[in-house]
């Protein structure tokens, strides 16, 4: 069975996803483990890639067990994240 290393940036820690036999990974499964992301990236010193979806909407790359993939998110959620932070902080140190 093969794994793929992916950083959750709410978690700020490394999950690993199942890649199935035919090197991909369920955007279904994929969204019930970050419900917030709408992709997955690669990147390296030199290049950053977006991770293409087949004609079923599966992620389909060659995949590299020396990675640790990054996830994408739209600028709308990204947004949301951001003010829960905010908020989280007030809170947090006005009590």
């Amino acid at each position: 069975m093969q794994f793929v290393k992916v950083f959750d940036n709410h978690k700020k820690a490394i999950v690993k996803l199942v890649v199935n036999e035919n090197n991909k990974i369920s955007y279904k499964y994929f969204r019930g483990t970050f419900p917030d992301a709408v992709g997955l990236m690669e990147m390296n010193e030199s290049r950053c890639f977006s991770i293409p979806f087949d004609e079923d909407d599966n992620f389909v790359w060659n995949w590299n067990d020396n990675i640790v993939y990054d996830l994408i998110y739209s600028d709308r959620i990204r947004k949301q994240l951001k003010k829960l932070h905010h908020l989280y902080a007030l809170f947090v140190f006005s009590t």
